[in-house]
């Protein structure tokens, strides 16, 4: 084999490793940028609802990042929760509204004839 096919070789092998290397870096970087802004959302969120309480900012940092993100997708599915409950709320707020109307109509009819 020439001298040059092993130099070309060579270098595929070093390129493929360094793309292999950059992937699973930058995969691991992505994961850190994803917890640390889950992170910061709790504290910002402490900062907010309980005044930056100091214990509570503490336990926040304490917490690991898989406890961090569990709390943080519970919280989602609560605030996804609450919307549901919202548009259910407005639903039965204007059938109730629609009965009553139809209610009355039917009461004064009746009334009157």
């Amino acid at each position: 084999m020439k001298t040059t096919t092993k130099v070309a070789i060579g270098f595929s092998i070093a390129a493929v490793a360094g793309i292999t290397a950059t992937v699973i870096a930058s995969g691991k970087i992505i994961e850190k940028v994803h917890y640390a802004t889950n992170r910061c959302k709790a504290r910002k969120f402490v900062e907010n609802k309980f005044g930056g309480n100091q214990k509570i900012m503490d336990l926040v940092d304490r917490l690991s990042d898989e406890d961090l993100e569990s709390i943080i997708t519970v919280s989602g599915k609560i605030k996804n929760g609450k919307q549901k409950v919202k548009i259910y709320g407005q639903n039965f707020k204007g059938s109730q509204k629609d009965l009553k109307n139809k209610l009355s109509s039917y009461l004064s009819a009746a009334f009157e004839g």
